[in-house]
């Protein structure tokens, strides 16, 4: 939790005013996701976020500059790193990295 706090400080100083959430075209509660990830809870914020697309415009609404989609990225990452991946997913980079798979351009 506390290298969450080096990367993003300005996450303590939120107002909880809510522009993040309500300019969220995908719906997110922005501002929950915050929150999780301030509380260190990574795997539960990251859940909230998946559906984030960077669009950048939470980070926009924000008056206090802090960038939510920065922290979605963020605990997306931290939550495939230390969770177990889709099987699915893990045969796929199996084939990937024994060249297996054909790429068609």
């Amino acid at each position: 939790q506390s290298k969450f706090y080096q990367i993003f400080p300005e996450t303590d100083n939120c107002r909880e005013c809510g522009g993040c959430t309500e300019s969220c075209p995908k719906g997110i509660q922005v501002q929950r996701g915050v929150e999780l990830a301030a509380e260190g809870k990574f795997r539960e914020a990251g859940e909230l976020f998946i559906e984030c697309v960077m669009c950048n415009l939470c980070m926009t609404a924000c008056p206090e500059h802090i960038a939510p989609n920065h922290v979605a990225l963020f605990c997306r990452r931290t939550m495939a790193y230390f969770h177990i991946r889709p099987s699915n997913l893990i045969s796929r980079l199996e084939e990937i990295r024994q060249d297996e798979l054909q790429v068609i351009i």
